[in-house]
């Protein structure tokens, strides 16, 4: 092998591993992105039940209003995934 077929090939394997790094980062943001929304959601709840018998319907509202956002904005991956079923 020469130079330039060396060089190739390394080429090809720097491409590689980015390709791979670049598909493990856009899977540890996503798994991030759950996270923070799994905590946000909790604090909203955790909330209305603290909260004045007065504001808990409205609050308890918002929180599953959030809640159904959030499913609706990845719905595609979560019937992909097999986590809700289309009928």
């Amino acid at each position: 092998m020469n130079l330039s077929g060396a060089w190739w090939f390394a080429g090809r394997a720097m491409t590689a591993a980015n390709e791979a790094f670049e598909a493990d980062l856009d899977l540890v943001v996503a798994l991030g992105w759950a996270h923070i929304e799994s905590h946000a959601y909790k604090t909203l709840l955790a909330e209305a039940q603290a909260a004045p018998h007065s504001l808990k319907p409205a609050l308890q509202l918002l929180a599953s209003l959030y809640g159904l956002t959030r499913l609706e904005r990845s719905i595609a991956h979560y019937l992909a995934a097999g986590v809700l079923q289309g009928t």
